[in-house]
């Protein structure tokens, strides 16, 4: 699944960084790699735990900005992540809005890092 945007401008955004290990939930299709023109990736997972912060729901989307230069087989399917993801709560650009799979009630987090 892929949610495309040229553009990933957010102003004033309030965020907290949670703690979060997850596992992939579906298969990714990896936009262009970045140049000019930044592409994200907004990718569904199934939360396993939290360990620092607040998250209650059982399903969490994560948009990655270009997250083909992962690497090619970074993202795999049912596979265990622990990343640092940060609430984005306004967002100008929807990155979504091509993707009618992802347009859910699933919450949207923006990658930071991967945890430790």
């Amino acid at each position: 699944m892929l949610g495309a945007s040229f553009f990933s401008y957010a102003p004033h955004q309030k965020t907290t960084a949670i703690k979060i290990t997850v596992k992939l939930i579906e298969d990714v299709e990896l936009p262009a790699f970045c140049g000019t023109v930044v592409w994200t990736g907004t990718y569904k997972f199934e939360v396993d735990s939290v360990s620092r912060g607040i998250y209650f729901d059982k399903y969490i989307k994560i948009r990655f900005e270009c997250p083909r230069e992962m690497g090619e087989k970074f993202f795999i399917k049912n596979n265990i992540y622990s990343f640092l993801v940060k609430k984005v709560e306004s967002n100008f650009f929807k990155t979504d809005s091509l993707n009618i799979k992802l347009q859910d009630n699933t919450s949207v987090y923006q990658f930071i890092g991967i945890g430790f």
